[in-house]
């Protein structure tokens, strides 16, 4: 398998309640310590794996611009930039489900990149 692609759907707070948005997370063993967030296929942000298994369990302290905070079946996530922040509420399984897609293929610790292979495909290596 080349990749691991989860569509979830989340909540995000709006004005007199919530709303909701679809998000595809997807993950490559090409890349293994990088998840790939898209929101309407046209945004896209990053998180280390290590940091999404971590935000499963407890909240992420991170200088970053992705917070997480587990809240018992329910994970908020928190994506900041300079233009504002936005609240995704994920539930838990799904995105442990997602996670464990991707342990199962490549455990966390045991991630590996091929950088003679990486640097063949950026045109760097003969």
């Amino acid at each position: 398998m080349d990749h691991v692609a989860h569509e979830l759907r989340a909540a995000t707070p709006i004005k007199g309640g919530w709303g909701d948005l679809s998000v595809t997370l997807l993950w490559r063993p090409a890349d293994p310590y990088a998840v790939a967030w898209y929101f309407r296929e046209i945004r896209k942000w990053m998180c280390s794996r290590e940091l999404l298994a971590q935000g499963l369990t407890e909240p992420t302290a991170t200088y970053g611009d992705m917070l997480f905070v587990p809240l018992g079946e329910a994970i908020d996530v928190m994506l900041r930039s300079p233009n504002g922040q936005l609240v995704l509420r994920f539930h838990k399984p799904d995105l442990q489900g997602f996670l464990d897609a991707t342990t199962a293929l490549v455990p966390l610790g045991a991630e590996r990149i091929d950088w003679r292979a990486e640097l063949a495909r950026l045109g760097g290596a003969r």
